[in-house]
């Protein structure tokens, strides 16, 4: 399981009334969170696709609320969600999914002949992606 921080950059480009925006920062001081917390970003129009065909892996927690579901995914499937964001970044121009990639695999242990042999499959799949990580990790 992944978690790290939100980028200010990309966490402002929101466009969250201002109430919206003060309940959000509420929950998150109430709860210790820090002050991008939220990440919407993971509800993206192909999050089903990548579910079914890349085999993602979630654990539901149970955190109390009404309103909001905490799904995290194992390092396996966080990794898989970075990759998939990062072969759209030209497109989109986000650029924090490839920190958090990185990051993710120096954290979890991952060598290159490890990712490489793991995620082979994703070489035809998300080639920028693949390559990208393969050049800036090692």
């Amino acid at each position: 399981m992944g978690l790290f921080p939100r980028s200010k950059r990309w966490a402002s480009s929101y466009d969250y009334s201002p109430s919206v925006s003060a309940a959000i920062a509420a929950i998150g001081e109430r709860h210790g969170l820090d002050q991008w917390w939220l990440n919407n970003d993971a509800a993206a129009d192909d999050a089903d696709f990548l579910i079914e065909s890349m085999g993602l892996k979630w654990e539901t927690i149970e955190i109390g609320f009404k309103n909001i579901t905490l799904c995290i995914a194992d390092n396996d499937s966080l990794l898989m969600l970075k990759l998939s964001a990062i072969e759209d970044s030209a497109l989109s121009g986000r650029t924090r999914d490839l920190d958090d990639a990185i990051r993710l695999l120096k954290t979890a242990g991952f060598d290159k002949p490890t990712f490489k042999k793991k995620f082979a499959y994703l070489r035809e799949e998300l080639p920028y992606a693949f390559e990208l990580i393969v050049r800036a990790v090692w």
